[in-house]
């Protein structure tokens, strides 16, 4: 329990810089992901890269658009994963994988929904059109 951290250093420390399918090196630090692997926690982080491992090309799309985490010096760490859907769009079956998969590892997810921007008025303010009572 509570080794995540160090073996995600281990491992980054024995493959960095090897081509690996999915991997990219430059986008992390060993300190970040070392991070994200506390603030999930090793037992969720286990649970999802045996996904990946299981069946790479199933389960290499549809994974949620953000992951947000939290690692107070004291305190809880926290994770949470976001996917997000613009106000036309929906899940895909992949996505609703994904987020089963997560939840059922443990994970917190969420879906947020962008809104549309509001209506401008039009020209000349919200009183176009009616006399300027001034």
């Amino acid at each position: 329990r509570g080794r995540a951290p160090e073996l995600v250093r281990g491992a980054f420390s024995a493959h960095r810089e090897k081509l690996c399918v999915g991997v990219r090196w430059e986008l992390w630090g060993v300190d970040e992901l070392a991070e994200i692997a506390a603030c999930l926690g090793g037992d969720a982080l286990a649970d999802l890269l045996q996904l990946l491992a299981d069946d790479y090309g199933a389960w290499s799309a549809g994974l949620p658009d953000l992951l947000l985490w939290r690692a107070p010096e004291k305190g809880a760490r926290q994770a949470r994963l976001c996917e997000v859907k613009s106000p036309n769009d929906s899940l895909s079956a992949q996505q609703r994988a994904w987020c089963a998969a997560l939840r059922s590892a443990g994970c917190d997810v969420e879906m947020a929904q962008v809104l549309p921007p509001p209506k401008r008025p039009a020209a000349g303010g919200f009183l176009a059109g009616k006399p300027n009572n001034r």
